[in-house]
């Protein structure tokens, strides 16, 4: 076999990307992520977990009703236990001809707390997961992570900040306010949605 054919072998015919995280809530500056991988790789996913506590109060259903608000068609929406491995998504596809880029925040990515420090394990060996690249391997033997755009935009006349910040200025509004928070937070408005963060962020 000619070397040429070995590196054939080894790089994928088609790239899906996977958006994982929390999304409590979720919003149209994520939705402005999705479009920006939307225009580079084959199919998008949007990965997240059906955990709900404290700090993460919205179930996946939940979460999967806004996120179709902001217009992410329902197919690319997918339960994970975890986001960030995305088994389930990786499931749909042949894992000797597709290959898997991961969607991250700075954060996840750079300082001391750091999600994934792609590179060499203690072994010399190439870890799973590897900055992303041209040509791009299987994911049965890398996944690639990109760090993703922020993309910000306001909600009631204000710079949207962190989602903690967000969800408890909006257990302080009144309706006509609520109703303009979702507007901007969405892109669009819906009652369902509306009734859904009023019972879980206090605004009952």
């Amino acid at each position: 076999m000619r070397i040429n054919d070995i590196l054939t072998e080894a790089v994928a015919g088609k790239t899906i990307a996977v958006y994982p995280g929390r999304f409590h809530p979720f919003h149209k500056g994520h939705r402005a992520v999705y479009d920006y991988l939307n225009k580079k790789y084959d199919k998008v996913y949007i990965a997240t977990s059906a955990k709900v506590e404290p700090n993460s109060p919205f179930s996946f259903e939940e979460k999967k009703k806004m996120m179709m608000l902001t217009g992410i068609p329902a197919d690319a929406i997918v339960q994970e236990p975890s986001p960030y491995m995305a088994k389930n998504i990786l499931a749909k596809h042949d894992e000797s001809s597709t290959a898997a880029v991961f969607g991250l925040g700075a954060k996840d990515m750079e300082g001391e707390g750091a999600r994934f420090k792609p590179g060499i394990k203690k072994d010399g060996s190439p870890s799973y997961y590897q900055y992303n690249q041209q040509d791009r391997e299987t994911f049965d033997k890398h996944g690639y992570l990109e760090v993703v755009p922020t993309v910000t935009f306001k909600v009631l006349g204000k710079p949207a900040k962190s989602a903690t910040e967000l969800r408890k200025q909006y257990a302080t509004l009144d309706d006509s306010q609520a109703q303009q928070f979702i507007l901007d937070l969405f892109g669009n408005y819906d009652e369902e949605v509306q009734a859904i963060m009023d019972a879980k962020l206090g605004r009952n």
